[in-house]
């Protein structure tokens, strides 16, 4: 299987719960799926590749969408008055990195 990880906002290296990936791959189909792993500090999810996920035909598609996913639900909480499960550092470190790299993004496919 061809796949590829990208992780968002690493606050520290020894913590586990302080970091978001999102991780695309495709079968010997050639059809794109994506995993994304949220944590907000003590609340979060994960998944794995899974062929039981939305299918796209583009390994940018499934990127695109998982980070529409995981950027809803970061702005969803930016203002959770939960603190504890919802550590607003976190939060918005992860929002800082995934406009850093539509920012990036879009400057590449100027070239």
């Amino acid at each position: 299987m061809d796949q590829e990880e990208t992780e968002f906002c690493r606050l520290g290296k020894n913590r586990w719960g302080n970091h978001n990936t999102i991780t695309v791959g495709r079968g010997i189909n050639h059809v794109w799926f994506y995993g994304p792993s949220v944590s907000f500090g003590c609340v979060g999810s994960s998944s794995g590749l899974s062929f039981y996920n939305q299918a796209f035909q583009s390994k940018q598609f499934a990127y695109n969408a998982a980070l529409v996913l995981l950027k809803g639900g970061m702005e969803e909480n930016v203002a959770n008055t939960d603190t504890c499960n919802y550590n607003q550092k976190i939060i918005r470190a992860t929002l800082k990195d995934i406009d850093k790299y539509r920012i990036a993004e879009v400057q590449l496919s100027l070239f």
